[in-house]
């Protein structure tokens, strides 16, 4: 190693900006996390009605854990969605500030 090089840690994992994903359909919003650098967001029902989300196309992000900013490209990314038509958790059409 050169002189004035310093190694990563043994185990450090690789950080990268992790893009604000609420607003977006599931499906870009899935493409924009894999093309960051980021394995496939897991999703679930933000209305906790428990329904699959079949087709990304039709549901939108409302909240996305962790929050956009640098993030070990291990994390494991959540995305709380609801249909298109539906209104997110706390009456904003993107969800209440705390989720974003």
């Amino acid at each position: 190693m050169e002189s004035g090089a310093s190694a990563a840690p043994v185990g450090s994992a690789d950080r990268r900006p992790l893009p604000d994903l609420v607003g977006r359909s599931v499906t870009a919003a899935q493409d924009a996390a894999r093309s960051a650098g980021f394995l496939t967001p897991r999703t679930y029902d933000a209305l906790g009605l428990g329904r699959s989300l079949l087709s990304g196309d039709d549901w939108k992000v409302c909240a996305q854990e962790p929050r956009p900013g640098e993030v070990e490209t291990t994390a494991e990314i959540t995305l709380g969605a609801v249909l298109l038509d539906e209104t997110c958790p706390g009456g904003s059409p993107d969800g209440p500030p705390a989720w974003r």
